[in-house]
């Protein structure tokens, strides 16, 4: 079920958070973990991989690797602005419980594999590079309809 309000509410935050204006604590106030979008619920997800809990903390690129997360963020962006239906398993992105059960335990290697074999199950039901789309063409169709709103 999309619900454009929250979508709207967790893409607020979202750019706010990626552009270092939030907190990780302020993200975990303002986000929209309510909802029954399981998009807004797994973007949250994605968020929450991104800090730690340990601290409260702005978003810093650069203690990530690369700019993986920041594209996966403006994918994240894309797919709140728009109104597909999300159509990966609840929990594709995030991991299991057993991968996150090693990570906790500082079991890194056995938590590697574990995420191997998820995103290898992960890749045989949709386009894994473009998550949180399913298909490159709504990717596609998503950024050419952004930026023709931003043309305007």
């Amino acid at each position: 079920m999309v619900n454009s309000r929250d979508r709207l509410d967790a893409l607020k935050v979202l750019r706010e958070y990626s552009s270092g204006r939030l907190t990780n604590r302020q993200v975990e106030e303002a986000y929209p973990t309510d909802s029954r979008d399981q998009a807004v619920n797994a973007v949250y997800s994605q968020l929450w991989l991104s800090w730690s809990d340990s601290s409260e903390h702005a978003f810093d690129p650069s203690l990530h690797s690369g700019r993986e997360l920041l594209d996966t963020f403006r994918r994240c962006e894309l797919f709140l602005g728009s109104e597909l239906t999300y159509e990966w398993p609840r929990g594709a992105r995030l991991g299991s419980w057993l991968q996150l059960a090693c990570r906790t335990l500082r079991l890194e290697r056995l938590a590697e594999l574990v995420a191997a074999s998820e995103v290898r199950r992960a890749k045989r039901l949709g386009d894994w590079d473009v998550w949180p789309f399913f298909r490159r063409s709504d990717l596609e169709r998503a950024s050419s309809a952004q930026d023709r709103a931003e043309i305007r």
